[in-house]
């Protein structure tokens, strides 16, 4: 009985520290991030645009903002309904600029798109957004 009592705990301990280690939150810029590609599904990109860059420098760039619009508008329009979005890395420069890179799949291609997050204090704030077709995104800056 006492062995068995000893395994249970032990597995028990395994498998809460595995894991809470493999269960990274998700921060403030991965949620803005996940709420823009639902605004791009439902085919909201205005909408989508503004609240990504709410609080921040882009927000005010109404002229840049309505470009950016149109090419993601013509970008869904030849590539057709996004069937979903992955994460493919996190890259950290330093405590106060976060980098994004996501793959947004869609029937035959897929287009990377980029992010840029910068916090001055408390707020995390998108400073650069940008996608293509080109996997070049995907490599990790050096």
């Amino acid at each position: 009985m006492r062995k068995t009592t000893w395994w249970l705990v032990c597995a028990c301990l395994t498998v809460t520290i595995v894991g809470s280690a493999s269960a990274q939150p998700t921060s403030e810029p991965e949620r803005a991030v996940e709420l823009f590609f639902s605004g791009l599904k439902t085919g909201q990109v205005d909408t989508a645009l503004a609240r990504i860059a709410r609080g921040s420098v882009l927000a005010d760039k109404q002229q840049q903002l309505k470009v950016l619009e149109n090419q993601i508008g013509t970008a869904l329009s030849l590539y057709g309904t996004p069937i979903a979005e992955e994460k493919v890395f996190r890259e950290p420069m330093g405590e106060s600029i976060l980098r994004l890179v996501y793959l947004q799949k869609f029937e035959h291609l897929p287009l990377v798109w980029e992010f840029h997050f910068y916090r001055a204090r408390s707020r995390w704030m998108l400073i650069n957004i940008q996608f293509n077709d080109q996997l070049d995104l995907l490599e990790k800056d050096t």
